[in-house]
């Protein structure tokens, strides 16, 4: 800021500047400074109100309050994920990362509640972020499941005794380790 006296070349003066904030209010909070960690199975909350920091690309603008989620998977797998949300609505996306305002791709637009799939590899870490559609009062819960992975087939094999004998086994229910093409 420079301030200048009108019309002298040679004054100095003392006084005392002071600016105010006409629009807006304090700077959004950026939300990598609290991020949650999610553990198997344990459902994790927050309250999302206010004006945020981003604005990820997806169907609908977020201007709402956000919330950033880690994952690390403990085993390479599916996990299945429920979001519940009371309030209006709010965006889901994900990414692989460093958490930041960009690279996010969206997964869902959540009114009430979701439940997708992820397909994680054991050991990376996932960020899950919600971000609300408006600035009122949105309270959201996360809770990613954590099934026993799936055994190793070749663990129980079943011997075929001779040529033209038979074999049965009963598949359990769930999902496989394996999927050839």
């Amino acid at each position: 800021v420079l301030i200048d006296k009108y019309y002298c070349t040679n004054q100095s003066s003392c006084m005392t500047l002071r600016a105010t904030r006409v629009t807006g209010g304090a700077p959004a909070v950026n939300p990598c400074n609290s991020v949650v960690s999610l553990n198997c199975g344990v459902t994790a909350s927050a309250t999302l109100s206010g004006s945020g920091a981003w604005n990820p690309p997806g169907p609908w603008g977020t201007p709402g309050a956000e919330q950033v989620f880690s994952f690390t998977a403990p085993y390479t797998g599916t996990f299945p994920i429920v979001v519940t949300n009371a309030g209006y609505y709010v965006d889901l996306f994900f990414k692989v990362g460093t958490c930041s305002g960009s690279g996010w791709t969206f997964v869902d637009d959540i009114y009430s509640s979701t439940a997708f799939v992820g397909n994680f590899v054991q050991g990376q870490t996932y960020l899950i972020l919600i971000d609300d559609e408006n600035t009122a009062t949105s309270n959201i819960g996360i809770t990613i499941s954590c099934p026993p992975p799936a055994g190793d087939p070749c663990n129980s094999i079943t011997p075929i005794a001779a040529c033209g004998s038979g074999a049965s086994y009963s598949l359990a229910a769930g999902a496989g380790a394996w999927n050839p093409p």
